[in-house]
């Protein structure tokens, strides 16, 4: 065998030993590009804008806020970190909101007969929530007002 052929070995059974050992306890092996190996709880850079805006709104509160706004249309939010669902009365006001949302470039979902979903990715910008935010409660008060019936008195 050739001098280097032998380095390459050697360096082969190195490696195939320290992949056989016992790995030490409470360290998680990582890769170097990917700091939370997947685990947004644990990557540093999804913390921040799990649930929370730029100015420090969570989008559950925002829900109740607009619920407690609106009581009228909106029978229930609830929601946990980025997953947030709105109820409304009935099934026309939710699908109008959601058409409004869209006209507003707010992409939302159905779910259910009555609810409204926001489901944004993991990766999503704080300044991205606070616009989201913000469109949803155009879209909603918008609905609402056209809804409240007028008194020509």
């Amino acid at each position: 065998m050739t001098e280097s052929s032998l380095k390459y070995r050697d360096r082969v059974d190195r490696r195939l030993q320290r992949e056989t050992a016992e790995p030490s306890v409470g360290r998680r092996r990582r890769h170097r590009l990917d700091p939370g190996c997947g685990d947004p709880r644990r990557d540093p850079r999804a913390r921040p804008g799990l649930t929370r805006g730029t100015d420090g709104r969570s989008i559950p509160r925002s829900a109740h806020r607009t619920q407690a706004a609106h009581p009228e249309a909106v029978v229930n939010a609830r929601g946990l970190g980025l997953m947030t669902a709105i109820e409304f009365d009935t099934k026309q006001r939710r699908e109008d909101v959601i058409d409004a949302a869209l006209q507003r470039g707010l992409l939302t979902l159905g779910c259910g007969h009555t609810t409204l979903r926001l489901l944004p990715p993991l990766d999503v910008r704080e300044r991205e929530l606070d616009i989201a935010v913000d469109l949803l409660d155009d879209a909603i008060e918008d609905v609402a007002a056209d809804a409240t019936p007028s008194r020509a008195d």
